[in-house]
């Protein structure tokens, strides 16, 4: 390469330090920023509302702040065959209304782990998916949560679950 053409390659490369230092120092700010906002949402505004008795009330300048339950569920992926069983546990004594039930908030693939090279060929040639795993979205596991402690049941083990308040300003 040339000189001058070396040169405008360290130039380029400086310049692409540069701007990815400011992104790093940008979203830096960001997250930052997004606590400060976590914390005034989950701590700090509920909290006022609580110490005098309201969930919810009306600023004189119009807007409204509401103060509800909320919570967040999650399975580690060690945990799902866990939190799986003890969900249909959880439903009762009719285990296959259960399973049934149970199986319809969980999307199934099939995983084989290390299979051997023959059965690898015997899926290919049959066009067979055979990647299997359980997975359940988010906002599923978290309707499910709510509904089991509204009714007073507990959560199964293997699902974490973390509860509490939110302010919603309109």
């Amino acid at each position: 390469m040339e000189e001058n053409a070396l040169k405008e390659l360290e130039n380029l490369i400086l310049d692409k330090r540069k701007v990815s230092f400011e992104i790093e120092k940008v979203e830096d700010q960001l997250k930052s920023l997004k606590t400060q906002e976590e914390h005034l949402a989950r701590e700090l505004i509920p909290s006022l509302l609580n110490r005098y008795g309201l969930s919810e009330i009306r600023l004189s300048s119009g807007e409204k702040v509401i103060v509800k339950d909320n919570l967040k569920a999650s399975i580690a992926d060690k945990n799902y065959s866990l939190a799986y069983h003890n969900m249909i546990d959880a439903e009762g004594d009719d285990k296959d209304q259960a399973e049934n039930k149970v199986k319809s908030l969980f999307k199934v693939q099939t995983v084989i782990e290390d299979p051997s090279p023959e059965v690898l060929n015997l899926l290919m040639e049959n066009s067979v998916v055979y990647d299997m795993k359980h997975s359940i979205h988010p906002q599923t596991l978290k309707k499910y949560c709510k509904d089991r402690l509204e009714n007073g049941k507990t959560i199964p083990e293997g699902i974490s679950v973390y509860q509490y308040q939110e302010a919603d300003i309109k």
